[in-house]
C-alpha cells in the first residue's frame, strides 16, 4: 500500500498519494464509525460531515494525481464514480421534499457522459485493461446517473418515500468503492478480484441496512436527520 515512498516519485507526487491515502483511509474510519453509531444522532450527523470531506480530499487529490502526475486513468474512473455516488447520497437529504433540483440533473448527465467517454476511452486505448474490474465502475456509475436523471419524472412524491433508501444505498456504495480502492491497492496479486470482493460485503450491508428501515420509524429518522 505504501510501496509509493520507494518508487523514486517526486516530493509532491508522493505528498499527494500520501494525503490521497490518508482521506481514504479517514473516510473509511468514519464511514465505520458511522454503521455502528444511532442513525440519525449527533455523532451520526457530525461523522457523516467528517466523510464528506475526507471524501472531497480523495477526489481532489485523484484529479491532481491523474492531471499533473499521470497516476492512471483506473483511479481517476473509480474516484470519480466514487465521489458522484457519495455527493448524490448527500443530496437525497437536501431533496427528500422538493425533489431534484437542476444541480442533480446537471451532475447525473455529466456523469453519464463522463461513462461514456470512459468506454470509448478504454476500447481505443492499446493499454492493458482490466475489463472487469473497469466495466464494472462504468457500469455501476452508469445505473447510478440514469436512476438520478429519472427521478425528474417520478416526481417529489417519489422523493418523499424514498430518500432515506437511497441515502443508505448510495452513501454505503461509496463507502464500498472506497474499501475496493484500498484492498486493490494492498491486494494488487489477486486482482481484479480483490477490488470486486468488497462490492459483496457492501450490498450484504445494504440489504442489512434497507431490512433495519421499518416505515413506522421514518419520521423519526427525518426529524433526527434534520435536527
Amino acid at each position: 500500500m505504501f510501496d509509493f515512498l520507494q518508487n523514486g516519485y517526486s516530493q509532491l507526487h508522493t505528498l499527494n498519494i500520501a494525503a490521497h491515502v490518508a482521506a481514504g483511509c479517514l473516510a473509511i474510519v468514519a464511514a465505520l464509525f458511522i454503521l455502528v453509531f444511532r442513525k440519525g444522532g449527533k455523532a451520526h450527523r457530525a461523522l457523516g460531515r467528517a466523510f464528506l470531506l475526507a471524501f472531497a480530499g480523495v477526489g481532489v487529490t485523484a484529479v491532481l494525481g491523474a492531471v499533473y502526475f499521470s497516476t492512471g486513468v483506473f483511479l481517476m474512473m473509480l474516484t470519480v464514480s466514487a465521489c458522484y455516488i457519495c455527493f448524490s447520497g448527500f443530496r437525497a437529504l437536501r431533496i427528500r421534499t422538493s425533489g431534484p433540483q437542476r444541480l442533480d440533473l446537471t451532475l447525473a448527465g455529466l456523469a453519464l457522459v463522463f461513462c461514456i467517454a470512459a468506454g470509448v476511452y478504454v476500447e481505443l486505448s492499446p493499454g492493458n485493461w482490466s475489463r472487469v474490474t473497469i466495466y464494472t465502475v462504468i457500469s455501476n456509475l452508469t445505473l447510478f446517473s440514469l436512476y438520478d436523471l429519472s427521478r425528474v419524472w417520478l416526481g417529489p412524491g417519489w422523493m418523499k418515500r424514498a430518500w432515506l433508501n437511497e441515502h443508505i444505498f448510495k452513501m454505503l456504495s461509496a463507502f464500498g468503492a472506497l474499501l475496493s480502492a484500498g484492498a486493490g491497492n494492498i491486494l494488487k496479486d489477486f486482482a481484479p478480484w480483490s477490488q470486486v470482493a468488497p462490492s459483496f460485503l457492501t450490498y450484504g450491508l445494504i440489504v442489512f441496512f434497507l431490512l433495519r428501515v421499518r416505515p413506522k420509524s421514518r419520521p423519526r429518522t427525518l426529524q433526527a436527520a434534520t435536527g
